[in-house]
C-alpha cells in the first residue's frame, strides 16, 4: 500500500467514525421527543376520559363557530351548549 493510500483511508476513517457518532446523537434526541410525545398523548387520553363529555366538545365546537359580535361570554356559553344540545338530538335520530 502507497503512502498516499493511507493518507487518504484515516481521514475517510474519521470521517466515517464522526458522521456514525452524529446519526447516534440524532437517534437518541429523536426516540428522547418520541417518548416525550408518547407522554403527552396518554395524558391527554386522560384528560379528555376524565372530564369532556361529548356536549362539552360539541360546545367547544360550536362556539368557534357563533359569530364574533356576541354580547357577553354567558351568552356565549349558553349558545354553545344550546347548539351542542341540537347537536346531540341530531345525532339521536335515525336516518
Amino acid at each position: 500500500m502507497s503512502v498516499e493510500h493511507e493518507r487518504l483511508t484515516i481521514p475517510m476513517d474519521l470521517e466515517l467514525k464522526w458522521a456514525k457518532e452524529k446519526i447516534l446523537v440524532r437517534d437518541k434526541h429523536i426516540l428522547k421527543l418520541a417518548e416525550e410525545n408518547s407522554k403527552l398523548r396518554e395524558e391527554l387520553r386522560e384528560d379528555i376520559g376524565e372530564g369532556i363529555s361529548l356536549r362539552d366538545h360539541f360546545a367547544g365546537l360550536a362556539m368557534q363557530t357563533l359569530p364574533k359580535n356576541i354580547p357577553d361570554m354567558e351568552t356565549l356559553a349558553r349558545w354553545s351548549y344550546k347548539m351542542a344540545d341540537m347537536m346531540l338530538a341530531e345525532r339521536g335520530k335515525k336516518l
